[in-house]
């Protein structure tokens, strides 16, 4: 129980999440506490039954099936109300913007311990079906063994990068049997296990069920062990699924839709030991949450370890919280004011253009929606022998320009000490010049967060949007958590697409934990080229070195 709130305790179903007190505020004023209890759920590994040997779709099919299942996502963030602008809450902010280079700061001398250290950078090469512009590249990587993941390919690699194997498009079960996209992976280093999961639909002209499957690596990561499905039966697609991990347990999230129409944010939880066993039965929970809002999106929080969070946007000012314990079945929930952002609201997105054809790569504006397809989070920590230490939950989304100190598309952060759900400061990442968006965030083993980001053109134009990373830790944050002073030049690029995203993906490199590794993009001849990027401080070279490929 958190003790700096009054905790209104509702015992709801599956999918009833009726919310009482939209305010949020007691008599007191302070944030009052929601609590829901989840179901139990079991899944079973999948058997020959669960392969229908679908054709893969061609790349032109791909393309047509990714904009049908964009056009889901629009057609029901269309079904929200207004954007209310939220209570206006007086907030520490961070007003220092964010450089990006292409230099490498461990090749300028003398040497420094707090040098950006770029450990590789390794091109992805499957091609398989295609690469889309819209690439969604995601890593799951231990030593020398990766899996790599983009929109439409995935392969491994037994040497760190060197050489890729594609693995085969597969068919889903008979009621979604074609492969479309969403594909995610992680790895448990506790359990020297990797996971990595797709979405199959019914339908490539009107997709109408969708079912996440979910793969477990073999230890000598040349095939799977098992898979398992989540299947909402005929009717029901779950949309934009990712994958998270705590201590004992693996999260999939997703979007949920019944029938075309939004039916909620999704979170299954599955204990991990039976998960990365392959166990005959496989315990876990569910919970599905509705809300007052209208459609929003959870993705697991990064670097959990006993609790996992959740975080979606309420309005423009307000944003939600969940957390759920690993020892508990119950997810509680708060409304918090953070720094008031301006969202994309009826396909107003931001201008960022930029790249010989001048295309805007932020035409998309479910991406800087209060939907919160963007929003992404990790448990950091700061502490020093001359600071206190601060354990919180860094959240950082996608928002339109925002007056003359915010001129360009940027991404909001906001910062939340942990476990008493105050909030420290915002931390924004913006440029005076230049556009930042889809970011990704995770966190190391010191609690240093590790980021990956596009960035590029403006609203008047410029160079084509091209994906960095960054490190915020005690060499560059001051005393602003979750500031990151400069960003890396990961992926390339030579234009801008029509539609750029959905995603990037940062991870934490193993097994050296102090260590980032990131899966990015850019555009090059029109096509999505993935770039694989281990980063880290110059101090934790010599280990990396030693050690990274072990």
């Amino acid at each position: 129980m958190i003790r700096k709130f009054q905790e209104i305790t509702l015992v709801v179903a599956l999918c009833s999440t009726l919310a009482v007190s939209a305010a949020a505020q007691n008599a007191s004023g302070q944030a009052q506490v929601e609590k829901f209890t989840t179901e139990s759920v079991t899944v079973h590994p999948n058997g020959p039954e669960a392969l229908s040997n679908a054709t893969p779709l061609t790349p032109e099919e791909h393309e047509f099936l990714l904009e049908r299942m964009h056009q889901l996502r629009e057609a029901n963030a269309l079904q929200k109300g207004p954007l209310l602008p939220g209570p206006q809450a007086v907030i520490p902010s961070n007003q220092r913007e964010t450089t990006a280079t292409t230099t490498d700061e461990a090749l300028v001398e003398p040497p420094a311990a707090s040098d950006f250290f770029m450990g590789k950078n390794v091109p992805y090469s499957i091609v398989e079906i295609g690469q889309s512009s819209v690439a969604e590249p995601s890593i799951a990587q231990s030593g020398e063994n990766w899996i790599v993941t983009q929109n439409w390919s995935r392969g491994y690699s037994t040497n760190a990068g060197s050489t890729f194997t594609a693995i085969p498009i597969g068919s889903g079960p008979s009621d979604a049997p074609i492969f479309c996209c969403d594909q995610d992976a992680v790895h448990d280093h506790g359990r020297d296990v990797s996971i990595w999961s797709e979405t199959f639909i019914d339908n490539a002209k009107a997709p109408n069920t969708g079912v996440v499957r979910v793969h477990v690596r073999a230890a000598n990561n040349l095939s799977d062990a098992c898979t398992f499905d989540l299947n909402g039966g005929k009717g029901v697609l779950y949309d934009y699924a990712k994958l998270g991990l705590g201590n004992n347990f693996l999260y999939v999230t997703a979007n949920r839709l019944t029938n075309g129409s939004w039916s909620g944010a999704i979170v299954w939880r599955y204990n991990l030991d039976e998960v990365a066993t392959c166990a005959g039965s496989i315990a876990g929970s569910v919970f599905t949450w509705t809300g007052a809002v209208g459609q929003v999106v959870w993705v697991p929080a990064r670097a959990t370890i006993d609790t996992m969070y959740l975080v979606t946007i309420e309005n423009a000012s307000q944003n939600r919280y969940f957390w759920w314990p690993e020892n508990s079945g119950t997810i509680h929930t708060v409304l918090l004011n953070v720094g008031s952002s301006v969202f994309s609201t009826s396909k107003t997105p931001p201008v960022c253009t930029g790249g010989p054809s001048g295309n805007n790569w932020l035409a998309d504006w479910l991406e800087t929606s209060t939907d919160g397809f963007s929003v992404r989070s990790a448990v950091g920590y700061d502490g020093s022998a001359s600071n206190p230490s601060t354990l919180y939950l860094a959240t950082y989304y996608a928002v339109k320009a925002n007056g003359a100190s915010r001129p360009h598309a940027y991404v909001a952060g906001t910062i939340v000490k942990l476990p008493d759900m105050k909030v420290l400061n915002t931390a924004d990442i913006f440029n005076s010049t230049t556009c930042f968006s889809y970011p990704d965030v995770t966190a190391n083993s010191r609690g240093d967060l590790g980021l990956a980001i596009g960035f590029g053109g403006s609203n008047t134009g410029g160079g084509p949007a091209q994906s960095y990373v960054g490190i915020s830790d005690d060499y560059n944050r001051g005393t602003t958590h979750g500031h990151f002073k400069t960003v890396f030049l990961c992926a390339p690029a030579t234009d801008n697409p029509t539609r750029w995203g959905d995603y990037l993906t940062a991870r934490v490199q193993e097994p050296v934990d102090v260590a980032f590794t990131a899966a990015t993009y850019g555009v090059e001849s029109g096509a999505g080229k993935v770039h694989i990027c281990e980063f880290m401080r110059r101090r934790y070279q010599q280990a990396y070195e030693d050690r990274a490929t072990k």
